[in-house]
């Protein structure tokens, strides 16, 4: 099997950066950079989607203005998003918050069937009445996901007192490489882990979320020294910790991405990775591929893309993991009046955690 020569994919956050900058939905842990917004900028548009082909197959757009050095998000008010195919179908997508709309779209939609080998793309009209429009992308073919493994093994780094050893939980994918030179790969990987508190005297919640993107991968197949075949990879290593004590699901998302898409990411990824001012050359040339249709002095940032996706999971039981403790390790038996007094706020209700749910995931069948 060969191994893959990729990149890495970069954090919704610093692409915000770079570009000028985008505002996502995803994880911290970067260091601030106070940087002057660019005259003129500090009110243009940055779009951020996908249409993702799958069973079924799913849409999302988020919308928000440059320049919200402060951490939190201005997302724009939005008169409606629409999907739009090569033939003039289209779907409407809902709003779920100000800024943010997606949408489920069944095999059998009547309104937009969703396919390899057409083109798609969105069509946003904001609260003004001004339309930005995507180009259109066409759905390549994803290449099929053979194999999602583990092994544990123990990554070492050093600090005041020495030499530090982890243990790890290596994630292996084995995949095919696409025939098509016009195929490129991305991955976006998920974790769901259980986690039981003590409030009542306890309730289990399912907590999903997306993992550093910085450890996300890009692939053009032109990179790699043959033709076809398959290739392998570690997609993601995981400290074992609190997160293994109870059941641990990894979920690995490949897509087939133009070859566009792939250059948009790969030049953002190339500006996080050089020093300077990030308004230099080349981050003022990341090429988008939204337009403002009604006013063409308006510059917009971001990406809209398609792609085919396959979807591959893997379970790791607590005894795979090595039988790793909880968090919660001091119940209380009878939770006082004025509230549970646990130092570790998830210990007195689960619910804490982002994106947790008491509902058992669907694909959740150990």
């Amino acid at each position: 099997m060969k191994k893959m020569k990729a990149m890495d994919k970069l954090s919704g956050a610093q692409i915000l950066v770079v570009l000028m900058l985008l505002s996502t939905i995803c994880i911290s842990c970067i260091d601030r950079i106070d940087l002057q917004a660019p005259a003129g900028l500090s009110e243009s548009v940055v779009i951020q989607g996908k249409l993702l082909k799958g069973n079924p197959s799913t849409a999302e757009v988020r919308v928000s203005r440059l320049f919200d050095f402060d951490g939190t998000e201005q997302l724009v008010t939005i008169n409606k998003i629409v999907i739009e195919d090569e033939d003039g179908n289209s779907k409407e997508l809902i709003k779920r918050q100000e800024g943010v709309y997606d949408i489920t779209i069944p095999e059998d939609d009547p309104e937009l069937s969703i396919e390899v080998g057409k083109g798609y793309r969105a069509s946003i009209t904001l609260v003004n009445r001004e339309v930005i429009e995507s180009t259109f992308e066409v759905i390549k073919e994803v290449s099929a996901i053979n194999d999602l493994d583990f092994e544990l093994a123990t990554r070492s780094f050093e600090n005041e007192d020495g030499v530090v050893n982890i243990d790890v939980v290596n994630f292996k994918l084995n995949s095919d490489v696409p025939t098509d030179q016009d195929v490129k790969l991305l991955w976006d990987v998920e974790r769901t882990f259980r986690f039981t508190d003590y409030e009542g005297i306890s309730k289990t919640c399912y907590v999903n979320s997306s993992v550093d993107l910085t450890n996300i991968k890009l692939l053009d197949p032109e990179s790699l020294d043959q033709v076809g075949g398959e290739f392998e990879q570690v997609i993601y290593q995981a400290d074992i910790d609190f997160t293994f004590a109870e059941g641990y699901y990894l979920t690995v998302k490949q897509e087939s991405v133009s070859p566009e898409a792939f250059e948009y990411f790969r030049n953002v990824s190339s500006v996080i990775d050089r020093s300077g001012n990030m308004f230099e050359s080349p981050a003022g040339k990341i090429r988008s591929n939204l337009t403002n249709l009604t006013n063409d002095q308006e510059e917009v940032f971001g990406y809209f893309y398609v792609a085919e996706q396959a979807i591959e999971r893997l379970y790791i039981s607590v005894e795979a993991a090595g039988n790793p403790d909880t968090i919660c390790l001091q119940p209380v038996s009878v939770p006082p009046p004025s509230g549970c007094l646990l130092p570790i706020a998830e210990c007195c209700d689960c619910l804490t955690f982002s994106n947790s749910s008491t509902l058992r995931p669907a694909f959740w069948t150990e």
